[in-house]
């Protein structure tokens, strides 16, 4: 399934999943991504307690939409 600009998974921190945080990922407009490619984009989280511990350069966490993984992420750069 490709994912389209506004797609709103859940991003999942720490070895145990014990929370997850609600992000927005920006893809440029006209644009998709399909599965298997490899691409660099914004995520925008919404504020939720605990996230910021979370945000650093080469955290990596897999990505899931319900209780099925669909992408694996890594922040390269964190702007607040």
């Amino acid at each position: 399934m490709p994912v389209y600009d506004g797609f709103r998974p859940d991003h999942f921190f720490g070895e145990l999943r014990d929370g997850a945080f609600m992000g927005r990922i920006d893809v440029p407009e006209g644009e998709m991504i399909r599965p298997g490619e490899r691409r660099d984009l914004w995520v925008t989280f919404i504020n939720s307690p605990g996230l910021d511990a979370h945000l650093f350069p080469g955290n990596k966490w897999p990505i899931y939409e319900a209780d099925r993984p669909v992408a694996k992420a890594k922040f390269l750069r964190v702007e607040r």
